[in-house]
């Protein structure tokens, strides 16, 4: 049960890190993001990475009962 607890909270740190990032993008500024637009590629990538790891997120908790 220690393995799937240690996995859970990988999980949960990299989904906080990638919240994180968008929080960063917000705050930089319109202006700034417009001298430096993201490829719709990328932004489809970096969300659907978010969505993967909400899910195993999810499936590793359901194995555990919901403990977290």
């Amino acid at each position: 049960m220690g393995e799937g607890r240690k996995r859970i909270g990988e999980i949960e740190g990299e989904l906080e890190e990638e919240e994180l990032k968008d929080m960063k993008l917000k705050e930089v500024g319109e202006k700034e993001l417009e001298e430096r637009p993201k490829k719709k590629g990328e932004e489809l990538e970096e969300e659907e990475m978010k969505m993967e790891l909400k899910e195993e997120l999810k499936e590793e908790l359901e194995k555990f009962g919901g403990e977290g």
